[in-house]
């Protein structure tokens, strides 16, 4: 059995510049056993004879090719697949993310059981160092709306510093194309799947020596992908609401319809095709047993209706019957998240 837990996951592309103050710096922060492995593209590669140098003095230092092509995402995906500790780490050579914080990232997977433990930018005691002022904004924008909106328990899914455990990784397949997606996806499926994830705060630093791989408009369909996908059970219990609306308003359409109007008929019609519509494609991303109590919605836009829209008398204990109804999907819908 290995000893070690921790495996250090570093892509590189000719980081000859960087590599060996990075290797250097975990060396002096991390205080759990680990091993480091740097995965490379091509042999010519300016990281790969540092890292050979640095290896004689170091039997924890790896080198692994990258065996599914050129690119950061198969540089990670390969060296993901190849880790055999119980935890791995992905961090850049870029000096971008403190090696210190791996120690934090180790205790809690420890002690709090978590599948993942993300680095945060965007969490209390967490910041970012230089960058782009748009790349910056949308990272941000991207983590806090998928904490407050979808639930997702962590203030920065986009940052790639994260770890990971390996009994984890071995249950979800891969599915991203390119770039730094990969980080974005794979917590997306711990939420939606049920892992546990939890966070820690790091300060994120703009590298000063190399050339960033970063290409926000060519990875951009990857990352809105897995935003969608995080916010799946939302989107649904939102079409579910939508739903049920536009039953009642179908239904409305026909009590107002004069003399069999065929225009409000078929009006009436059209308006519940649309809210079939919604919840099929509901029913296609969410759980029946959240959605179909949601759909229950329905007698409270009828109540809105009958008393605004129609000028119904209605009984106290129908908004009685109501209030429980409300309480009962706030109950439900936030089980959902």
């Amino acid at each position: 059995m290995n000893p070690i837990d921790l495996n250090i996951l570093i892509p590189v592309y000719n980081e000859a510049e960087n590599i060996k103050t990075a290797i250097e710096k975990i060396k002096e922060h991390c205080i759990y056993p680990y091993n480091i492995t740097i995965v490379y593209d091509m042999d010519e590669d300016s990281t790969v004879p540092v890292v050979r140098q640095m290896q004689q003095d170091m039997d924890t230092l790896f080198l692994l090719k990258n065996k599914y092509g050129r690119g950061v995402l198969n540089a990670i995906k390969t060296g993901l697949e190849d880790t055999d500790t119980k935890y791995v780490v992905v961090t850049m050579a870029d000096l971008s993310d403190p090696p210190v914080v791996i120690n934090e990232m180790f205790r809690i997977a420890e002690d709090q059981n978590a599948d993942t433990v993300c680095a945060s930018r965007y969490m209390k005691g967490g910041g970012q160092i230089g960058g782009p002022f748009l790349k910056g904004l949308m990272s941000r924008v991207a983590g806090l709306s998928l904490r407050y909106f979808a639930g997702l328990p962590t203030h920065d899914a986009t940052n790639s510093f994260k770890l990971y455990r390996s009994s984890f990784l071995r249950q979800e397949r891969i599915e991203s194309k390119g770039g730094f997606e990969l980080g974005l996806e794979l917590v997306a499926k711990a939420f939606i799947h049920g892992y546990k994830i939890c966070e820690t705060p790091t300060t994120w630093t703009n590298r000063i020596a190399g050339e960033s791989n970063f290409k926000l408009l060519k990875w951009l369909p990857g990352y809105l992908k897995w935003y969608f996908y995080a916010l799946q059970r939302q989107t649904s219990i939102f079409m579910m609401l939508l739903c049920a609306a536009c039953l009642c308003i179908g239904q409305l359409v026909w009590k107002l319809m004069p003399d069999y109007n065929l225009v409000y008929l078929f009006g009436g019609y059209a308006i519940y095709f649309i809210g079939a519509f919604l919840m099929v494609l509901a029913y296609r991303y969410g759980e029946l047993s959240i959605l179909q109590p949601i759909n229950s919605m329905s007698f409270v836009f009828s109540m809105i209706i009958a008393v605004f829209v129609l000028h119904e008398i209605v009984p106290w204990v129908n908004f009685l019957g109501i209030a429980l109804i409300v309480s009962g999907v706030i109950v439900i819908g936030r089980s959902g998240r």
